[in-house]
């Protein structure tokens, strides 16, 4: 990617990965507008979150674009819940059976596609 202009989301940690990075990069506000750009030639890649491109590429076949290469920084998400919520342990008891019934291997799978 070192001399290629890409695509990254705006105000988004690949926005600043590709900053930090010394990268020539061009900020889009929509995923839409970013593959648009990609195929009309305009960037030579799209640089975002892992998720997110997966999501497009799985919901929307029909455009020419694939994900590829390495994850270059691994990050993780989670739910924000303050400490006093009621919502706290019912919440955490959905989550680790979600786990433990492999729900949250189907749903990354149908919003996902297969993959590894």
């Amino acid at each position: 990617l070192p001399g290629q202009l890409i695509g990254v989301a705006t105000g988004s940690t690949a926005e600043d990965f590709a900053r930090e990075a010394g990268l020539r990069f061009r900020t889009f506000p929509h995923i839409d507008e970013s593959v648009a750009a990609l195929t009309a030639g305009r960037i030579a890649a799209i640089v975002g979150d892992a998720p997110v491109l997966e999501y497009f590429q799985h919901t929307n076949a029909d455009v020419p674009v694939d994900v590829v290469g390495p994850l270059f920084e691994r990050d993780k998400y989670g739910f924000g819940v303050d400490l006093r919520s009621p919502l706290l342990r019912p919440l955490t008891i959905e989550l680790l059976a979600a786990k433990e019934n492999d729900l949250i291997e189907e749903l990354r799978t149908t919003y996902f596609g297969e993959g590894p």
